[in-house]
């Protein structure tokens, strides 16, 4: 990939140069980067196997018409906030796969039971059994007069929510057979096992496995028809170029469909969490910039549900509908991105340094949170563009009407939903209750 980068490292220059006019001098991210030099290299592909064959009769017109492609791509994908909310997996092929490994326990020792995933590279720690590589077991048993522990030499034993007059022996440490009386049926046994001696019957083990998602890019596709009458009125009488306005407007309309498809697919996976709510109300003397500081506590407690859930990280992206945005304007520890060149969902600003992004797709007075580091590990989703929007050859017909088409194709899945968290925002008068004297 970074022969890539260096190949077209010229357009990427324009591309970053481009993206910081609308992201308040911002620069292109390295997966950015990454990510179009293989778009590019995709449509530079593409454009070479399009005029070597049928249409090699056409290829004195190759040269520009290859370049307008490059150039819109390069214009075109950095402005999508797809890759800043989730993880971007550009596709050199209609097919991918995002593999991962995964960790299960190799035995059963006490809860632990053998095959139960512990852990994977896209959720993290979950079914944890803190005892499983200690010396401390806790199995359940059936009641008999010898039983045979499943880890020895034993150290010491008991039993555990027993009833009364419930009792347990040692018979052999070495071979870990025991007594229980005064009880029948299943019980529970804690004991500890010498797991220092050697050679150990049995040890915890951990079992690595590969797994993954596959990928496969589906279409998006528009096309533009206007007349040639009318793109010459157009321009000889009012100055501007109908083509070129057209081709805008499909590519925009392109643009803010993939943007809200990865919006939408985040929203749907985020759970409202237990208490994730702010009233904007402000009680009676109380001024609206101290109060709206408790917003700053729901959004802290949010991240710290997507903590317990996951064991490894927090958001660090926010999503919301603007009447949200217009809320956390009133914040001092919110610092708008001053960006006015915006069309559809677009980066908003920083919550004490976290991004903040707005669409009007989302539900008046909702947001959400997310986490996306840039690779599968700890990221919600999984963006993988195949075909950026790349335009087909212009059609004149005889009848003076002009056809153009527009495509992209992509694939777009979620990896992880613990890693996002909703909330929303209400608007409830407060009252004060009073007490006589």
């Amino acid at each position: 990939m970074n022969k890539l980068v260096e190949a077209y490292k010229n357009k990427l220059a324009i591309a970053d140069q481009a993206y910081g006019q609308t992201h308040n001098g911002a620069t292109l991210s390295e997966s950015k980067k990454v990510m179009l030099a293989t778009l590019l290299n995709n449509v530079n592909k593409r454009m070479n196997e399009a005029f070597s064959g049928s249409l090699a009769t056409q290829r004195s017109g190759m040269g520009e018409w290859k370049k307008f492609c490059l150039a819109l791509t390069t214009v075109a994908v950095p402005n999508l906030i797809a890759e800043e909310l989730v993880l971007t997996y550009p596709m050199t092929s209609i097919h991918g796969y995002v593999a991962y490994t995964k960790y299960s326990y190799g035995i059963t020792k006490g809860d632990a039971v053998k095959g139960t995933v512990i852990r994977d590279a896209i959720h993290g720690f979950k079914n944890i059994d803190p005892n499983y590589t200690s010396r401390a077991v806790v199995e359940t048993v059936t009641a008999a007069a010898d039983v045979e522990l499943g880890f020895h030499p034993l150290l010491n034993v008991r039993l555990v929510g027993a009833p009364s007059g419930a009792e347990i022996e040692i018979l052999d440490a070495e071979t870990g057979h025991v007594k229980i009386t005064g009880v029948s049926g299943q019980v529970r046994v804690a004991y500890e096992y010498d797991n220092e001696v050697i050679p150990q019957k049995t040890i915890p083990t951990l079992v690595a496995s590969i797994d993954g998602i596959s990928l496969h890019a589906k279409a998006r596709r528009i096309g533009v028809l206007y007349s040639q009458m009318a793109a010459y009125e157009a321009k000889n009488d009012y100055g501007f170029d109908l083509p070129d306005q057209l081709s805008k407007q499909a590519v925009g309309e392109l643009a803010y469909e993939i943007d809200t498809e990865v919006v939408n697919l985040l929203a749907e996976n985020a759970e409202f969490g237990q208490g994730i709510e702010f009233n904007i109300a402000c009680p009676v003397g109380v001024g609206i910039r101290d109060h709206y500081v408790g917003f700053l506590k729901v959004i802290a407690d949010a991240k710290t549900i997507v903590y317990k859930k996951t064991q490894k990280v927090r958001p660090n992206f926010m999503v919301c509908a603007p009447d949200v945005e217009a809320c956390l304007q009133i914040m001092e520890a919110y610092k708008a991105s001053g960006n006015e060149k915006v069309m559809g969902p677009y980066k908003s600003g920083a919550l004490n340094g976290m991004p903040v992004f707005v669409h009007p797709a989302l539900e008046e007075g909702t947001f959400f949170l997310g986490t996306n580091t840039g690779d599968a590990t700890a990221t919600a989703a999984v963006f993988a563009p195949y075909m950026p929007i790349i335009p087909s050859s212009l059609i004149d017909w005889p009848d003076g009407s002009t056809m153009q088409g527009w495509a992209s194709m992509y694939d777009l899945q979620i990896l992880n939903k613990d890693l996002l968290v909703a909330g929303r925002i209400v608007n409830e008068a407060q009252i004060v209750e009073t007490h006589a004297n």
